[in-house]
C-alpha cells in the first residue's frame, strides 16, 4: 500500500521490468527524461525486485527531483489458464520466418514433442495471415481480469502509463491492458529493435506505439498488424549523438574484435574463435584482439589466446553505455554472428562483417547458418547494411589482408535501424505525456 501522500496527486507510472530497461531509461541520460516528468507530477518506476536497489541507488545520486520519484517492485502476474491458451495463440501467430525457425528448433532440441510442433504448425498456419485473427486475440486477451494491477493504478492515481517493454507479457502488457480498461492514457515501446519479429504478437497495443526506427515501424506495420496512425518515430535513448565517440588516433597495431552471442545461440562460436585466432596469428603476427563475451551467456571456459583481450560488459555502472561505444569506436573491425553488437559497432563508424561457420555438429535448426535464412531481423539487417559476410576461415583471412591494405570500404551508418541519433527522444516523450517544457 502506497502511504497516503503519494495518493494526493495524479502520476505518472514508467515500467523497467527488464535489466536492459535500466540502462536505456535511467542510465541512458542519467534520469533526465524522469526528472522532467517529475517537475510536473510525480512518477511511479515499476521494475523487477532484482533491479530495486540498483535503481533506487542511482535515484539518490542523480535524481533532482528525487522526492517525487519511486520505485516500486510488483509480483509477476500470475496467468489464468484461458490467458496462458490466448498467449500460446499469440506467440505463435506471428508470421515471420523467425517464428517458423523457433517453433522447430524447440522440436529439434526435444522442448516440445512431434505433436507439439504440428499444433504450433497449424496454429500459424491458420492465424497468422489474416489481420482480423491478431485483432480478434488482442480482443479477448482484454477481457481477462487483473484486480491486483488494477488496484495498483487506482491507488495511485495514474493518469499515464508509458510501457517500455510491450513483449513483456507477465507485467507490461498487463498492466497496459488494465490500464486500456480503465481509460488511461497510454504508450509503449518494445524492449529492443528485433522484438517485433522474435516474441509472437504482442498481446496489447498501446494508444501511441513509440517506433525506435524505419525499420520497426516497417516490422510494426507488416507483422504486428499495427496501423500507422498509432505510431511515433520516437527514436531510442540508447542511440543518440551525446554516445558517439570523438574520433582519436587508432592504434598503430590493427585491433580486431569479435562480438559473441554465446553457446546456446551459435554452438561453433567457441571452436571457431579458439581455432581462428591463432590460425591468423600465424600469418599476421601483429594483430590484436578482443573479445566481448554476451553479458548474459558467457563461455564459462573463457579464452586464453595470445594477443587477446577479454571483456565483459555489464551495464550496471551509470556511466558503462558511454563506454561500451568509446571501446567498440576503438576497434578496426568487428567480426560476430550477431545482430545487435554488430549494429552498435555500426552506429559508432566501426566496420562490421559477419560470420557463420559452423564447426560444430548441430541439428539444421540450431545451426548459425539459419540466421540468414530464418532470422527476420538478421537477415534484413544483413541485406540492408549491405554486411560482408564470411562462411570460411580463409574467407575471414582475406578480408584482413584487404583491412591492412587499407582498402576496406567505410561502413553506412545504420539509421535505418537505429532512428536518427539527432531525434529528440526525450522532447518526444514529454508531448505525448503532455509536459512540453
Amino acid at each position: 500500500m502506497m502511504p497516503l501522500s503519494w495518493r494526493l496527486v495524479v502520476s505518472t507510472i514508467i515500467t523497467i521490468t527488464e535489466e536492459p530497461l535500466v540502462r536505456s531509461w535511467l542510465f541512458a541520460d542519467k534520469g533526465a527524461l524522469i526528472s522532467s516528468i517529475a517537475q510536473k507530477q510525480k512518477v511511479i518506476l515499476v521494475c523487477r525486485k532484482n533491479d530495486l536497489d540498483n535503481i533506487q541507488h542511482f535515484l539518490n545520486i542523480h535524481m533532482v527531483n528525487g522526492q517525487l520519484v519511486k520505485v516500486v517492485f510488483l509480483d509477476k502476474h500470475t496467468e489464468s489458464v484461458v490467458h496462458k491458451f490466448i498467449g500460446f495463440l499469440l506467440r505463435y501467430s506471428e508470421k515471420s520466418e523467425g517464428n517458423s525457425r523457433l517453433r522447430n528448433l524447440l522440436y529439434e532440441r526435444k522442448k516440445i514433442t512431434y505433436f507439439g510442433l504440428k499444433t504450433r504448425n497449424l496454429i500459424n498456419l491458420l492465424l497468422s495471415r489474416l489481420k482480423v485473427n491478431a485483432y480478434l486475440l488482442r480482443a479477448v486477451y482484454a477481457f481477462i481480469p487483473n484486480k491486483s494491477y488494477k488496484n495498483f493504478l487506482l491507488e495511485n492515481k495514474c493518469n499515464f502509463l508509458l510501457c517500455t517493454s510491450l513483449t513483456n507479457f507477465n507485467y507490461d502488457a498487463e498492466l497496459l491492458r488494465v490500464a486500456k480498461q480503465l481509460k488511461i492514457k497510454n504508450i509503449g515501446s518494445p524492449r529492443s529493435w528485433d522484438n517485433l519479429v522474435s516474441h509472437g504478437l504482442i498481446r496489447v497495443i498501446p494508444e501511441v506505439f513509440l517506433s525506435h526506427s524505419e525499420y520497426m515501424t516497417k516490422c510494426a506495420i507488416d507483422y504486428q498488424y499495427i496501423h500507422s496512425s498509432k505510431i511515433i518515430e520516437s527514436g531510442t535513448s540508447t542511440y543518440r549523438n551525446l554516445f558517439i565517440p570523438n574520433k582519436e588516433m587508432k592504434n598503430s597495431k590493427i585491433n580486431i574484435a569479435i562480438g559473441c552471442v554465446g553457446p546456446n545461440s551459435n554452438p561453433s562460436e567457441y571452436g571457431f574463435i579458439t581455432r581462428f585466432i591463432p590460425e591468423v596469428l600465424k600469418i599476421y603476427p601483429d594483430l590484436e584482439f578482443t573479445i566481448i563475451q554476451h553479458p548474459k551467456f558467457l563461455h564459462p571456459a573463457g579464452f586464453k589466446l595470445d594477443q587477446t583481450t577479454e571483456i565483459v560488459f555489464d551495464f550496471k555502472g551509470h556511466d558503462s553505455l558511454k563506454e561500451y561505444y568509446t571501446t567498440l569506436g576503438k576497434f578496426d573491425l568487428l567480426l560476430t554472428s550477431g545482430s545487435t553488437i554488430g549494429l552498435d559497432a555500426l552506429f559508432v563508424g566501426t566496420n562490421v562483417e559477419c560470420y557463420f561457420i559452423d564447426l560444430v555438429k548441430t541439428g539444421y535448426w540450431e545451426s548459425s547458418s539459419r540466421y540468414l535464412t530464418h532470422r527476420t531481423h538478421y537477415k534484413d539487417f544483413i541485406n540492408k547494411m549491405n554486411l560482408v559476410v564470411h562462411y570460411s576461415i580463409e574467407s575471414i583471412i582475406q578480408s584482413i589482408a584487404e583491412l591492412i591494405s587499407d582498402s576496406k570500404r567505410p561502413p553506412i551508418l545504420p539509421t535505418f535501424f537505429t532512428g536518427y541519433p539527432t531525434n529528440n527522444f526525450d522532447l518526444k516523450i514529454l508531448n505525448e505525456v503532455g509536459i512540453t517544457s
